[in-house]
């Protein structure tokens, strides 16, 4: 090996276990190098040969352990063999005791650890009987991890419904996440509490999917009854996301008590809240002081109702969404609405009142939004920075929807002068991602139509910009529905020289163009021009390098071989 650990770590984390299994067994050099990326990451033990292993050796290590502990401690009544206990040289270290502080990654649920255990333990138990249980070994396994990193952790099932496992995970795992899931399913309050008061200040992301209830017995009385808590200790996520949580109790007592601890979360997502939606817009108000960026509605799935028209089932009505959007002190820096949430009047005059902090604004899938509102936003806000209306392959919905400008919107021609109205974020504007549809030279052919040449110059205005998308995901379909047929946008820009594509010469800053499912018209000569003007340029997605652009696409890959090119989705099947 080369002696150097940063470059032993990159050779060892790129093989397989087997494959750093069988270097270790090279030499005695080798066998130092390697012997610690063995026991790096016990994520991956699955078949019952491994769990019946790896359980056999964690009990031989607690029964050494015990053992050892049980020789160390000799009766006080007999001095003389206490000293000769202490002259002694120290025993061997136990596996885990050497080797444990190499451990540096497990499962991110918990439970399938110690389901391996529970494996490993009823094929032992069958050569001979085991006084133990796998939540012990669980624990002893847990005490010897020193240098455990927990990237992200994920609590249900045996994790909350045992305590002798939820006062283990509290001890050794909970401190250490970086970012944490609770749920799905119902809680008691006290067992919430009494994780993310083990949290530290690693915790950046909190997420809760579950419902609220009381404590099923005795047990969490106590808990429940303490009002002397520090609050500036435990759980204090800076990303709060609320899936679907509910609150069976009456006093809703764990959310006043969690809003009280959540005084540096600057990110909020929030896909239903039953019942909750007051509540947690008064802790927003009164202690999320630095919430600037919200998520609100979840990825939904279009349905046909009784007419057959596709339909949402809204998590979250209008006057929800507009509740939420008119809790924030600080004024929306970011702002994203899916599916699942309706953005009605009652929310687009909440969203109005951040217009002037407004800098990233993300609309998915089938909510109320339209050309109208999306030119508003453009022209009203001085530091937007992003808008994205297009399904970029981050959210799906089932019919592919994204909410799109009519090309006449999106041109905003003073009639008076026949000039663009002027927009705000001009000179701000960084990453567009917009479907911008009825872009015709001929007269007549669509209501709310624009010529091309209009088209282009608003796009020149936005001369910092470096993302543009005008089509759809080149991804999307192929990689969910491969079965599903799209109609070429045939009524989109032709990004061709003769309809006027040298009018965007100006956006030196261009570094991703996405054109993908439009019937364009670039060819080695457009491509040549980009070259030329687009400096910083580095993809173009929705060329069709193996059909119709195969000319343009490897006179690209001759001459500009740093710009990469990524096919259309319905090219590629």
């Amino acid at each position: 090996m080369f002696d150097i650990p940063e470059l032993d770590e990159k050779v060892c984390l790129q093989l397989h276990r087997h494959s750093v299994l069988q270097c270790a067994k090279v030499n005695k050099k080798w066998r130092r190098i390697f012997t610690p990326y063995i026991w790096r990451d016990l994520s991956g033990y699955r078949s019952i040969r491994d769990s019946k292993a790896f359980c056999k050796m964690i009990l031989h290590d607690y029964l050494e352990e015990h053992e050892r502990q049980q020789q160390q401690q000799p009766p006080k009544e007999n001095p003389r063999l206490e000293q000769s206990t202490q002259k002694r040289s120290s025993p061997p270290l136990s596996l885990l005791a050497k080797y444990g502080a190499c451990i540096r990654l497990i499962p991110e649920n918990p439970s399938s650890l110690l389901n391996d255990l529970t494996n490993g333990i009823s094929y032992l138990s069958k050569e001979q009987p085991i006084d133990l249980t796998p939540q012990d070994l669980f624990r002893h396994l847990l005490k010897h991890c020193t240098a455990l990193d927990v990237p992200h952790l994920r609590l249900k099932g045996s994790c909350l419904q045992s305590n002798h496992l939820l006062e283990t995970v509290a001890d050794f795992i909970v401190p250490l996440a970086h970012r944490m899931v609770i749920g799905s399913g119902p809680v008691e309050s006290w067992k919430l509490k009494h994780l993310l008061t083990r949290c530290s200040s690693k915790l950046k992301e909190l997420t809760l999917d579950t419902v609220i209830i009381g404590p099923k017995d005795g047990k969490g009385d106590e808990e429940e009854s303490d009002e002397e808590e520090v609050i500036n200790t435990g759980a204090q996520p800076r990303y709060l996301r609320l899936d679907f949580c509910e609150d069976a109790l009456e006093s809703k007592a764990f959310w006043s008590w969690l809003w009280k601890r959540s005084m540096h979360v600057e990110r909020l997502e929030v896909l239903s809240t039953y019942g909750m939606v007051h509540n947690l817009a008064e802790g927003m108000l009164s202690h999320m002081s630095n919430l600037d960026k919200i998520e609100l509605g979840s990825e939904t799935f279009a349905f046909r109702d009784e007419d057959g028209y596709d339909a949402y089932c809204m998590e979250q009505e209008d006057e929800h969404v507009a509740t939420l959007l008119s809790s924030c002190r600080k004024g929306w820096k970011a702002v994203q609405i899916r599916s699942g949430a309706f953005f009605g009047d009652a929310a687009w005059n909440s969203l109005v009142n951040h217009f002037f902090t407004l800098e990233e604004m993300v609309v998915l899938g089938g909510v109320s939004i339209g050309g109208n509102q999306l030119r508003r936003i453009l022209s009203s806000c001085p530091n937007l920075h992003t808008l994205i209306t297009i399904d970029d392959g981050t959210y799906f919905n089932s019919d592919d929807f994204s909410v799109d400008m009519y090309a006449e919107q999106f041109v905003d021609l003073d009639h008076a002068t026949l000039s663009l109205n002027p927009w705000a974020c001009e000179r701000s504007l960084k990453v567009l991602k917009v479907l911008v549809i009825r872009v015709s030279d001929r007269p007549n052919r669509y209501r709310y139509s624009a010529p091309q040449s209009l088209v282009y110059k608003r796009l020149a205005r936005f001369t910092n910009l470096e993302t543009l998308w005008l089509g759809h995901d080149p991804h999307i379909e192929v990689e969910r529905h491969p079965s599903i047929s799209v109609e070429p946008q045939d009524d989109r820009l032709q990004m061709s020289l003769e309809s006027g594509l040298d009018m965007l010469q100006g956006l030196t800053a261009l570094q991703e163009l996405g054109v993908s499912n439009m019937e364009t018209l670039i060819g080695w000569k457009e491509l040549q021009w980009m070259t030329q003007h687009w400096p910083r340029l580095c993809i173009i997605r929705g060329m069709d390098e193996k059909g119709r652009d195969k000319e343009a696409a490897q006179w690209l890959q001759d001459h500009h071989s740093g710009i990469k090119l990524q096919a259309e989705w319905r090219k590629k099947r």
